[in-house]
């Protein structure tokens, strides 16, 4: 099985779906991701929103040119974002060009 393409599963996914609906969510074609870590992101407005979907939304409508593929994830520990305003994210967009569009243009979070 392994001789396989991702492609040609997909074509076939008529055949196997089937087999696997119960078991998955969701089956697509495996993706290179790129992702950019940032600092300085101002904490206290994203606390009461535990799954990041907050801080995804306003990463995506303040900065059009990105597309965010999951959720952002914090680098800072709890502890350090208990103490401090500011902590560091990681967020990961769909290829090179757009993590590079993003260091050299500044995202735009939370008004900074």
């Amino acid at each position: 099985m392994s001789d396989f393409l991702a492609d040609f599963l997909l074509q076939k996914k008529t055949i196997w779906e089937d087999i696997f609906s119960n078991k998955t969510q969701n089956i697509e074609k495996d993706k290179q991701w790129s992702k950019v870590v940032i600092h300085e992101v101002l904490i206290r407005l994203f606390l009461i929103n535990e799954d990041f979907s907050l801080l995804k939304d306003e990463i995506e409508i303040f900065n059009s040119d990105l597309k965010l593929l999951k959720n952002s994830i914090w680098l800072s520990s709890q502890e350090n974002r208990q103490i401090n305003r500011h902590a560091t994210i990681l967020i990961a967009v769909e290829n090179a060009k757009q993590a590079q569009t993003a260091i050299e243009n500044r995202l735009c979070i939370a008004e900074n």
